[in-house]
């Protein structure tokens, strides 16, 4: 656990599944150290009121206004639990809870909560629809946790704003596009020895898996049928279980960057009024809820001429959305000009397709241009464009000539940024 956590072998307690019983904890043996901390945990959990802030803020180490206090056992790492329940969810992990778990403390340190590690994860990624958001959860294993949890407002934007960072956000770690580059990455490295593993098992079980027979398929499977399509399933998974806001993250017309000239920053959502600051601080004041002082209302676009972070949040009368943020580095007229991240308008039409479909985009500035189609398992299918894009609107038609039904992954390369679309083929 020291190569994970910060501390010697002998500091933690580590926690797995079927271990702890509170009748038992004093004279049980976990898998290191001792069940105090744990047990503190857990009943703190579901015996106060987590939706109580001070009692929220204290599972963590901290007083009601959220400053530390030594003398409080630090019980939960929060956003590894979120992040950590967000993986088994995206997965359909159904060899888990129950089974397959391990929380860890440094117990000495109290520098950071119970943190919760995957594996043993064998059965999961079955089907787009799976949903264990709702999975029964017994008294002292990972998903009751949420259940108690989720009655905290300040947690319940912090889900919300982990959701939107994995599942959302461009460079987000459950989006299609990353996580079927994952997949194949990882794929790769086993593609020769997955031959020595089916001849390891062979029969055992009455049926001969072979790489031919099973494995290559199976990786097709969730190439096509699977990642393409799981990340919106989660998303209204959580939506439809009260996880995650109606009310949608602002989106910005410019994600930040080194500039050399002033930019008008452009926002919008669907509903409520944006609010946001350029000092760097979250417009949503913890524990309270309320708009920040610091924070301006959002009517128009504004300049962006210097050196700042902009974070934004839209809020009805009864919700707050995900946080949007973006850093910009003002380097003058006189510098060398780096390129600036921009929020292309861009999509394809009509999605699906039979024939044939238009990708179109809108460029800020005449730059460097280029699309390619790939395959869902990474192939390149048709390179639609490399050169010199002229700022304004853009269309580019692909008429794929004998190419299968399924689902195609355009990305578009600007200013040394990838943005990516899926097509479908019918």
């Amino acid at each position: 656990m020291e190569s994970y956590m910060k501390g010697a072998e002998d500091d933690f307690d580590i926690i797995k599944e079927q271990q702890y019983n509170p009748a038992t904890y004093l004279t049980a043996k976990p898998t290191a150290g001792n069940f105090l901390a744990w047990k503190d945990f857990v009943d703190q959990v579901q015996t106060n009121n987590i939706a109580n802030n001070a009692n929220y803020q204290k599972i963590q180490g901290k007083n009601a206004d959220g400053t530390i206090n030594s003398s409080f056992s630090n019980l939960l790492d929060v956003e590894n639990y979120i992040d950590y329940m967000l993986i088994n969810y995206y997965i359909g992990n159904l060899d888990w809870n129950k089974n397959n778990w391990t929380a860890a403390r440094n117990r000495k340190l109290n520098e950071t909560g119970f943190r919760f590690f995957c594996w043993d994860a064998e059965n999961c990624m079955t089907t787009i629809g799976i949903n264990i958001i709702t999975t029964e959860a017994t008294s002292t294993n990972p998903a009751i946790f949420i259940q108690y949890l989720i009655k905290n407002s300040d947690f319940k934007i912090l889900l919300a704003d982990r959701i939107q960072k994995h599942l959302l956000n461009a460079a987000g770690t459950l989006t299609p596009a990353a996580a079927v580059a994952r997949y194949i990455k990882l794929a790769d490295e086993i593609d020769m020895p997955i031959i020595a593993e089916s001849a390891r098992w062979g029969d055992c079980i009455g049926t001969l898996y072979a790489k031919n027979s099973h494995w290559t398929p199976r990786k097709q499977r969730l190439l096509t049928n699977y990642f393409p399509f799981r990340t919106d399933t989660v998303i209204k998974q959580l939506r439809n279980a009260g996880y995650f806001p109606t009310v949608q993250a602002p989106t910005f017309t410019h994600y930040g960057g080194t500039i050399t000239s002033a930019i008008n920053l452009g926002m919008s959502t669907n509903s409520g009024t944006i609010y946001y600051t350029t000092d760097g601080s979250d417009p949503r004041t913890s524990i309270t809820g309320t708009v920040t002082a610091s924070s301006k209302t959002y009517t128009n676009t504004f300049s962006v001429g210097s050196s700042f972070t902009v974070k934004a949040r839209a809020k009805t009368s009864t919700e707050w959305s995900p946080i949007t943020e973006a850093a910009f580095v003002y380097a003058g007229p006189s510098a060398v000009e780096i390129p600036l991240t921009e929020q292309l308008a861009f999509g394809n039409y009509p999605n699906p397709f039979s024939e044939s479909t238009r990708v179109h985009l809108t460029l800020p500035y005449d730059s460097e241009l280029q699309i390619d189609i790939y395959s869902i398992d990474g192939r390149l299918v048709k390179q639609l464009f490399k050169g010199k894009g002229l700022s304004g609107y853009n269309q580019f038609d692909w008429t794929p000539a004998n190419t299968e039904s399924g689902v195609y992954i355009c990305r578009i390369q600007f200013q040394s940024q990838n943005y990516y679309l899926k097509l479908m083929k019918k």
